[in-house]
């Protein structure tokens, strides 16, 4: 793809060259930072968090399992009625060598058809690979290939405007030894894990370069940064020392250790992003109450953000990190942590504090912009000046869910017309559907009662259909067609799968058969 020219900060869509065709004004435009955020979307909602924020997220986080179970709500960021872009995290909860082609494809055309409305798509797929607890991590091999693919998929279509992130988690604890998918010795993924050929892995192996797909095969970089405490178990709520994130982003807190940033971003001019970071307050899983002697929620977290997020000579140092995503979940603890829950979160009982210093860096942030604002950009064509749209551009409108689920674009007085004139035959189809149902139940009831019904006056394989439903042998018409035990008003038979109480996404449901039908009594 050719490419444009740069501003201030590199151009977030300097990839696309349809962006101009989106009709949903894009984001990331006017060269400053991105604020997200991983909502918990049982608890919480994008709409309530601007509320609450007084600003537009600009990036809304979240995460689809692979293979998938249980999507998330994405139409919850359509609710903001905003231009904000979606990160999506695939988080595999299989083998890096066990993911299909198909599956793959699946995501890929999940992401184009958000493009095609004109929403924004960072992907962030299988973040924290380098990790020893993901069970997709630290497989260099596989994680390389199947990354590979999947970038092919989304660039297949120049349309397509969706960004890959590569986001590892931060190195400082590299090599993540003695978890369960920690590398094991005298295998593949070892040797080329084992950076520096001592045939051991240590600190001093690179907790990146293995990992690394190719500057042609990445859009954007990111890293996964936190802060749980200064010692195993991390179950006291301690402040984050001064510059803790600083040396995590740069590498600095472990002697001799990759530069993330100066490799990644600057060196190889990959805009970054920090895709998920925080600071946890403790507090014990049945009672929410935290430990004695800790220091205070607001001193925890406003110690970190401050270290970044509202950083002015943090910002001002790093012109390539062009994203802040931050973690505002609550996670339950494990092993010698499971009796402690690990809150994250800023827009809660710090949101004060935060919203404070917030304002005065609030320059530096690009807001995600209400969609009843009209906003003209034309991006994606070089040669043309900021201020003036291309020839063949199409101006960029707000995404209109009424007028999206029209046929056409024409709004003329014709098609109101034929509309109203088929109103009237969709009912009268209706009503006759209605009554033939009532004649076909009273017909029904009425040989019910009729003690002349017969195994004669039925079809003649009705018998056989029923006992291969059941398994077993019924012997006579009324014991296959039981109607004077089913009462009509008080017995409810729910045809969903699983009945109501399942998983609607659980692959083991199943329908209720008729031979159960006349067990099912309320």
């Amino acid at each position: 793809m050719p490419s444009l020219p740069l501003h201030k900060r590199d151009v977030l869509l300097s990839n696309s060259t349809h962006a101009d065709l989106a009709s949903i004004p894009a984001i990331g435009t006017l060269g400053k930072l991105l604020l997200g955020a991983q909502l918990d979307l049982r608890t919480d909602s994008p709409v309530a968090a601007n509320t609450r924020l007084g600003y537009n997220l600009a990036i809304i986080a979240m995460q689809q399992e692979l293979p998938e179970i249980d999507p998330p709500s994405f139409e919850v960021v359509d609710q903001t009625l905003t231009n904000a872009a979606i990160m999506i995290s695939i988080i595999p909860t299989i083998s890096m060598s066990s993911i299909q082609l198909s599956q793959l494809e699946s995501i890929a055309a999940r992401c184009a058809s958000f493009n095609a409305r004109g929403r924004q798509v960072f992907l962030r797929f299988a973040p924290d690979f380098n990790a020893g607890w993901m069970i997709y991590g630290q497989q260099p091999t596989a994680f390389i290939s199947v990354w590979n693919k999947l970038f092919s998929l989304l660039k297949s279509n120049s349309a397509f405007n969706t960004l890959m992130v590569w986001s590892p988690f931060e190195g400082s604890g590299y090599p993540f030894a003695g978890f369960k998918y920690s590398a094991l010795p005298k295998t593949l993924d070892f040797s080329k894990l084992d950076t520096n050929s001592d045939g051991a892995l240590t600190p001093s192996d690179d907790p990146y370069g293995p990992y690394w797909p190719g500057g042609n095969s990445v859009d954007w970089v990111g890293l996964s940064i936190f802060y749980k405490g200064a010692n195993y178990p991390q179950i006291h709520n301690d402040i984050p020392p001064p510059n803790r994130l600083h040396d995590m982003f740069t590498g600095e807190l472990v002697p001799g250790q990759v530069n993330f940033y100066q490799v990644y971003a600057e060196k190889l001019a990959k805009p970054m992003m920090i895709s998920a970071t925080a600071t946890v307050y403790h507090v014990t899983a049945n009672s929410l109450t935290p430990p004695p002697g800790g220091a205070n929620e607001v001193d925890i977290k406003s110690a970190w953000w401050k270290q970044c997020t509202t950083n002015t000579t943090f910002l001002n140092q790093y012109p390539k990190l062009r994203a802040i995503v931050l973690e505002e979940r609550v996670w339950n603890g494990h092993n010698a942590e499971s009796v402690w829950k690990f809150d994250w979160r800023v827009l809660n009982n710090t949101l004060s504090a935060f919203k404070s210093d917030m304002h005065s860096v609030e320059s530096s942030y690009e807001f995600a912009t209400p969609l009843s604002a009209y906003v003209k950009t034309w991006q994606g064509v070089s040669g043309v000046p900021a201020n003036r749209p291309p020839s063949n551009a199409v101006p960029i409108v707000p995404w209109d869910p009424k007028a999206n689920a029209e046929s056409g674009n024409s709004t003329s007085p014709a098609i109101n017309f034929v509309q109203l004139g088929l109103v009237p035959l969709f009912c009268l189809a209706f009503i006759s559907i209605l009554i033939w149902c009532a004649i076909e139940y009273f017909s029904v009831r009425r040989r019910a009662l009729n003690p002349s019904t017969s195994e004669e006056s039925l079809p003649e394989n009705a018998l056989a259909f029923a006992n291969n439903e059941s398994g077993g042998e019924i012997s006579s018409v009324k014991e296959a067609f039981d109607f004077d035990n089913v009462d009509d008003l008080d017995t409810i038979v729910d045809g969903r799968p699983g009945g109501p109480q399942s998983d609607p996404f659980d692959d083991n449901r199943s329908y209720i058969s008729s031979s159960s039908f006349n067990q099912m009594r309320v």
